[in-house]
């Protein structure tokens, strides 16, 4: 499962295979499993059921996470499409597992439910965080809208934050003209979130709101 994947690239933190486990680490060994993983990953995600996609999203995030920004960038093209179709779907395994990939993609520092803020990102993060930027311009149309209902899913309190952030970040990564037609349907509909039963929401929906807002012609 997709935990096999988590042991394999948790091996800077120790918990994983490692060299002091007698595991042997070579050169570029993220790379390659990134190279090898993605395309089985991929094909798997869209022949899944849709009770399985979650899976095979949580995955490709250990894969993808664990691998050199500068060599993500490149398979961002057959990644970003899946993300967006997982945020249409039902299962909430999928929808945490993409949105938590959409925004490690646009704020590789981030840190989910941290208040403090975050380091600034080296050269190879900004370039990935740019790159999705650059992709997302085709889907932002479709993306948004997604976000948007998963704010208000009503089946995971981690969905909602994850997709306010996800709103969040998006207006500093796609070009102004793509991003301001839709920023008179975010403020609206994040004005629902501001009365959400969770503090967490809340918080991140009126910062959120701010944001967009401050986007002006």
């Amino acid at each position: 499962g997709a935990g096999a994947y988590e042991v394999l690239t948790r091996a800077s933190s120790g918990l994983g295979l490692n060299k002091d486990g007698h595991a042997r680490v070579k050169k570029l060994w993220r790379q390659r499993l990134l190279s090898s993983e993605l395309p089985r990953l991929s094909e798997g995600y869209t022949s899944a059921p849709p009770a399985q996609k979650g899976v095979y999203l949580q995955a490709l995030t250990y894969v993808l996470r664990g691998a050199p920004a500068e060599a993500v960038v490149l398979d961002l093209p057959r990644v970003l499409p899946l993300l967006v179709q997982a945020l249409a779907g039902p299962e909430t395994a999928s929808k945490v597992a993409a949105l938590a990939l959409l925004l490690s993609f646009l704020a590789p520092t981030a840190t989910t439910g941290a208040s403090a803020a975050a380091p600034a990102p080296g050269p190879g993060e900004a370039g990935s965080a740019a790159a999705a930027g650059k992709l997302l311009e085709g889907h932002v149309s479709t993306l948004v809208p997604s976000l948007l209902a998963a704010a208000k899913f009503p089946g995971s309190l981690k969905v909602r934050c994850l997709s306010v952030e996800c709103l969040a970040v998006l207006p500093s990564h796609v070009p102004f003209h793509k991003i301001y037609p839709l920023r008179a349907q975010v403020t609206r509909e994040l004005g629902s979130r501001l009365a959400d039963h969770k503090r967490c929401v809340r918080q991140r929906a009126a910062a959120c709101r701010n944001i967009w807002y401050m986007l002006t012609s």
